[in-house]
């Protein structure tokens, strides 16, 4: 599946998943949601009962689900923010993935518009073509 995803447009995870898994009517094509759940190595009732109730994706889920629609590395920034965002338990929590997701809005180049492969960073890691150090300067 590759939709055109402008995934800055959204303020939840759970609607950019719901974007996703629906076709140009809104429809949910047949046996997406289980596709999905193998991808993910989870139960398909988790990925819908996700849909309709009060539970999240973990962090492990939202990155499965960005590289199963092949987001770009800002757009699984992006997402993660989301998820985190929603799960925070604080209002100072909350903020602070605000001002991320804001930084984001605020500077639309750096969220590509579309879903192109792109080479991440854990792809160049697991491939052996990335340094093990982190410059976190």
């Amino acid at each position: 599946m590759n939709k055109n995803l402008e995934i800055t447009q959204y303020r939840s995870y759970k609607d950019v998943v719901r974007f996703l898994l629906s076709d140009e009517d809104g429809n949910r094509p047949r046996g997406i949601i289980k596709k999905l759940a193998v991808s993910m190595r989870c139960d398909p009732s988790f990925v819908s009962h996700l849909l309709k109730k009060d539970i999240h994706f973990t962090i492990e889920h939202a990155v499965s689900f960005g590289e199963y629609f092949e987001f770009s590395n800002d757009q699984q920034h992006y997402f993660v923010a989301l998820l985190l965002l929603e799960r925070a338990g604080n209002e100072k929590t909350k903020l602070y993935f605000k001002s991320i997701l804001k930084t984001f809005r605020d500077s639309p180049e750096s969220c590509p518009l579309s879903g192109e492969k792109s080479i991440n960073s854990y792809e160049a890691i697991t491939s052996g073509e990335a340094s093990s150090e982190i410059d976190f300067s």
